[in-house]
């Protein structure tokens, strides 16, 4: 009986932390659309500039690249929570790296 409460309420828990992973916006994967809606105070010139510099240089291995591109503190900060590169890999970037 325990194992079933347990199992239970570690589903409750871990449906809890969903809707924490779904607002998530992955710069190597999100779109244009999805940038937009994503992050708080994004401009439309700035989610090309993060399309472009994607196709361009590779894969960001950091959220604080954003700054490389023109992104300031005051739009990473307050959306830095829901900011994710997914499972960049350094070796996938193009030209090198930083």
């Amino acid at each position: 009986m325990n194992i079933v409460k347990n199992t239970g309420l570690g589903l409750i828990l871990a449906s809890l932390s969903l809707p924490v992973l779904a607002n998530q916006v992955n710069l190597n994967t999100a779109t244009k659309d999805e940038l937009l809606k994503g992050i708080s105070g994004l401009s439309e010139t700035q989610a090309n500039d993060i399309i472009e510099y994607r196709e361009e240089h590779g894969i960001f291995v950091k959220v604080p690249e954003l700054l490389h591109i023109g992104i300031g503190s005051d739009i990473i900060e307050p959306n830095y929570q829901k900011l994710s590169v997914g499972d960049a890999n350094a070796g996938d970037r193009k030209n090198g790296g930083w």
